[in-house]
């Protein structure tokens, strides 16, 4: 075992024998990020996504986008990998659907297409269930509502219907929110107050009070058979869901949970909304559930063996600025990284991603377009085909080989590559319309060899120099008889 890891275990043991609700040290946070990376990493299936046991995938992914941005990992094989599944999996649910939009849309990606399925999906009161369709429910309206949010794309007309039909009547007389919109009808854990809906709901009403600016909204509600106004005010409501969060952390081990009983999901996701809403007033909260968190780290550096709560749980950890973590040898794995599994952070090797038959060539995985050889000239042109001209070239993760560029406008890669190696890049190109596509490729640098200096000369050049040579010895040798 490592050092690393021994350190780790160490922290771990420390955490779990003393469980206390007091925020954790830098040097514990950067030990757990650390980690956290390698779990992900080393679990990351062969189509670059991330899956629960239920088989879940979008969810764990979009998490997964996230915690590598995180972390400051916008370059490499897990990054891209986990990016272009995103970019070509159809999501099923408005649950998954959003989430798979704000992890794309964060990093830069063009949503569009997905937005305009998310607003096909809402029912006939502007608002979301769990599929297209179905009745109003938490907490995909307000996952929806985020989601449009985010992208800059909430309509502000039909939002109010949104808020009155989906969101604003499910908040209890306890100021917590249930699974329910208008918290009837359903099962007894459906209509109680939990903290996943209170915690989407209070990131919700939070967000729209800022984009749309408004202090408070009036919505109508047909009570016996007369239609019966109640106005909301948004900062209120946000305030008492915050009081009634609060009273759900744990005073012993500073996590949050339903029953008494803290949870990883649940505490990931309250620091998150804590952090949202003042990082400043609830500093002691927030630091005790980080240190829950840290606690609750098993020693592989997982959350639970689970890649959602172990994603989500990496969202907590101070934000990097891309380029903090070292990586020598620009594989997307930083060099720290590679030390605690064990690797040598300077090795040639360029991809990490672990393959199990789920690769797709040039979507999910690299696929070969061109090979050079170390100190030789090479030029490359990648075509498009299908959009509108004119078109642009961009990397958009990993790196071409050293020495080599591609020009934007043209789609051409020159230069003369000076490592060899093999080198796997993500690039995308967009047409006039702003439509895009992503494709993973890879190029194959061979090593520089003194052999390939020797000089060889044409079939005719050396029946010369032999004939030449031939007369050499034949002058000699009547010098010597002379």
């Amino acid at each position: 075992m490592s050092l690393s890891r021994l350190l780790l275990c160490s922290i771990l043991s420390a955490f779990t024998l003393n469980a206390w609700a007091t925020a954790p040290t830098a040097a514990q946070l950067n030990q757990s990020r650390i980690a956290g990376l390698a779990w992900l990493i080393t679990h990351q299936s062969g189509d670059g996504s991330w899956k629960e046991s239920s088989g879940s995938s979008i969810q764990p992914t979009s998490a997964g986008v996230l915690a590598l941005a995180n972390a400051g990992l916008k370059q490499g094989h897990p990054y891209f990998g986990a990016l272009t599944y995103l970019q070509n999996t159809d999501s099923s649910s408005v649950d998954s659907l959003s989430r798979q939009i704000m992890a794309l849309n964060s990093v830069g990606v063009n949503v569009t297409p997905l937005v305009a399925k998310l607003n096909q999906w809402q029912n006939g009161n502007n608002a979301w269930g769990a599929y297209k369709g179905y009745g109003s429910s938490l907490p995909d309206t307000p996952l929806a509502m985020l989601a449009e949010i985010q992208t800059l794309t909430l309509n502000t007309t039909t939002a109010l219907n949104t808020l009155c039909a989906g969101l604003m009547y499910a908040q209890r007389a306890d100021n917590s929110f249930s699974y329910l919109a208008n918290g009837t009808g359903a099962s007894t854990s459906q209509a109680t107050g939990s903290l996943i809906p209170t915690l989407y709901a209070m990131l919700a009403l939070n967000a729209t009070s800022t984009y749309a600016g408004w202090g408070g909204i009036t919505c109508p509600q047909l009570q016996n058979n007369v239609w019966v106004y109640t106005t909301f005010t948004l900062n209120t409501m946000v305030t008492n869901a915050t009081t009634w969060l609060l009273g759900k952390q744990s005073a012993t081990d500073g996590g949050f949970g339903d029953f008494g009983q803290s949870t990883l999901l649940e505490t990931a996701l309250a620091y998150q909304v804590l952090n949202k809403i003042s990082p400043v007033t609830y500093a002691t909260q927030l630091g005790n559930a980080q240190g829950y968190l840290i606690a609750q780290q098993k020693a592989d550096g997982s959350w639970g063996t689970d890649p959602l709560a172990t994603a989500l749980a990496m969202q907590t950890l101070p934000t990097l600025a891309p380029g903090t973590l070292v990586d020598s040898n620009k594989n997307g794995i930083p060099d720290v990284v590679e030390s605690f599994l064990g690797l040598s952070p300077t090795l040639a090797s360029r991809t990490f991603l672990v393959g199990n038959g789920q690769s797709i060539l040039g979507l999910t995985a690299s696929q070969l377009i061109a090979s050079g050889s170390q100190y030789q000239p090479f030029t490359y042109t990648i075509t498009a085909s299908g959009g509108t001209a004119p078109y642009t070239w961009r990397v958009a993760s990993g790196y071409l080989p050293d020495g080599l560029l591609l020009n934007a406008t043209t789609g051409q890669i020159t230069g003369t590559p000076t490592t060899a190696g093999t080198f796997n890049f993500g690039y995308t190109v967009t047409d006039s319309t702003n439509a895009a596509m992503t494709v993973g490729a890879q190029i194959q640098i061979s090593q520089y060899t003194a052999d390939n200096d020797v000089p060889t000369l044409p079939e005719w050049a050396a029946i010369i120099l032999g004939l030449l040579l031939m007369s050499s010895v034949i002058v000699m040798n009547r010098r010597q008889h002379n």
